[in-house]
């Protein structure tokens, strides 16, 4: 669930449709269920826990050519709590908005 909507959500023409990433998230976050958001919090959790040593590098890996913190300043880290807030409620994007 989250491959889908880094991939569905952060593309290339992600700025046609939302001004920022925390918008975009916001926007994925509100069309999602309930159980598509605890998934994704779940899937963040799992990640965090399997990629312990260098969660940048394996982000990148995995999604480098559609967002890359690292390249903007940011850590995977900051990333994924970003997604992961904005999961849980879509209004939390507010906060996200002046950084992502």
């Amino acid at each position: 669930m989250l491959e889908q909507v880094i991939r569905g959500w952060l593309h290339q023409d992600m700025d046609l449709f939302h001004s920022t990433m925390s918008d975009a998230i916001a926007g994925w976050s509100g069309l999602a269920d309930p159980d598509e958001r605890a998934r994704v919090v779940a899937e963040i959790d799992r990640f965090f826990v399997a990629e312990a040593a260098d969660p940048d590098a394996a982000l990148v890996k995995r999604w480098g050519l559609d967002v890359d913190p690292p390249d903007m300043g940011r850590s995977s880290t900051e990333f994924l709590h970003m997604v992961r807030a904005i999961a849980v409620d879509p209004a939390a994007a507010s906060r996200f908005r002046e950084r992502w």
